[in-house]
């Protein structure tokens, strides 16, 4: 069987560009929402050969990864492994931490499961950090008077994307929820 790749993305649920305009970043900060909340991120494997492996482990491993803030699909991020934003490099040690506190009082934080997941290989190689780069600066709306003219707004554009975000933020929070699950 051939090693796999344990580099780990981290994905934003909500992105965080949602957070940095002028009118969900407003909705979302009322519902109580933080772009880097370690709620609004989640750890994905890169290799789709490790999500998968992640996927045969045991039912109780597969939890311990989604109580730690993983997901068990493939992020589907290509390109050269070993940068990482320093917002995303703090959630990634965050949730590697409470995978290995979860583990080792299992006591199997070293261990290797059918499939081919092997923890003790993911730690290893999750010491290895990459290269922090600076984060990416954050979309800002343009100013009013920089926007296109509206003939008739009627208000409709407005309720709709104050559903649209609501719908996110009760979506979001449900996955928290799910996750929280033991």
């Amino acid at each position: 069987m051939a090693q796999l790749s344990y580099h780990i993305d981290i994905h934003y649920v909500l992105p965080r560009a949602l957070f940095a305009r002028a009118e969900t970043g407003a909705l979302l900060a009322w519902a109580g929402l933080r772009a880097e909340a370690p709620e609004n991120t989640l750890a994905l494997f890169r290799d789709p050969a490790t999500a998968a492996a992640l996927q045969a482990a045991p039912v109780w491993v597969r939890s311990a990864f989604e109580a730690a803030g993983f997901g068990v699909t493939p992020s589907g991020q290509v390109g050269p492994a070993g940068r990482i934003d320093a917002n995303a490099e703090l959630h990634l040690i965050q949730k590697l931490t409470r995978l290995r506190s979860a583990l080792e009082a299992k006591g199997a934080a070293e261990a290797r499961f059918e499939g081919g997941l092997d923890l003790g290989q993911l730690f290893k190689e999750a010491a290895q950090t990459p290269e922090p780069v600076a984060p990416p600066a954050p979309v800002v709306d343009p100013a009013p008077s920089a926007r296109p003219e509206r003939k008739a707004d009627h208000g409709r554009g407005r309720r709709a994307l104050v559903f649209f975000a609501t719908a996110v933020a009760v979506m979001a929070l449900v996955q928290v929820g799910a996750m929280a699950v033991p």
